[in-house]
């Protein structure tokens, strides 16, 4: 004899036939139980992130020759009056341009004139200009640019189409290895 509790379950499954159940994923098993979202951002491995120049800092300007006006790419063979880094003071190579090393970073920059005595000829003291600029050079590397403008970072670099057709494979892999 069948107990009342199994007569009344089976009773039941006869009424109400079984719903099939969904399928339903199974978790994924090892290493690869992580949720999978699409890609944002896809990161070159060969270039390498600088905390010192992907990002923008806040502009505190300090000196004279600090301004908001973008850093350029330019030729050495360009300038005529070119004739080193302001802030290494390594020569740019006028005579033999070599490829990778004849491409500056240029920005326009106030500059100190000096103001003399009327009665002699003795420089009492430098003034900076109100708003004449003159073009200062610098080497592309970040070592170069980040003492005199801390408020540098990649954003301020410009590149004009005329240089980057000129641009060679070598320069453009030391630009960047610069910055």
């Amino acid at each position: 004899m069948r107990s009342k509790t199994a007569l009344s379950i089976g009773s039941l499954s006869t009424m109400f036939p079984e719903v099939p159940k969904c399928r339903q994923k199974k978790p994924r098993r090892g290493n690869n139980n992580i949720k999978q979202e699409p890609l944002v951002e896809e990161l070159d491995l060969n270039s390498v992130y600088d905390p010192d120049l992907d990002f923008v800092k806040p502009c505190r300007f300090t000196e004279f020759y600090h301004n908001d006006e973008p850093c350029k790419f330019v030729f050495v063979n360009d300038f005529p009056n070119a004739k080193s880094c302001e802030q290494c003071k390594v020569n740019f190579s006028r005579t033999l341009p070599i490829a990778p090393w004849d491409i500056c970073v240029m920005h326009k920059e106030r500059y100190l004139y000096p103001v003399k005595d009327p009665d002699s000829t003795k420089v009492l003291r430098y003034t900076p200009t109100r708003q004449k600029t003159a073009a200062r050079l610098y080497c592309p590397k970040k070592e170069c640019l980040l003492p005199r403008h801390p408020y540098f970072w990649k954003g301020r670099l410009k590149l004009k189409t005329d240089v980057k057709d000129r641009l060679r494979d070598s320069q453009k892999t030391e630009l960047l290895k610069g910055l």
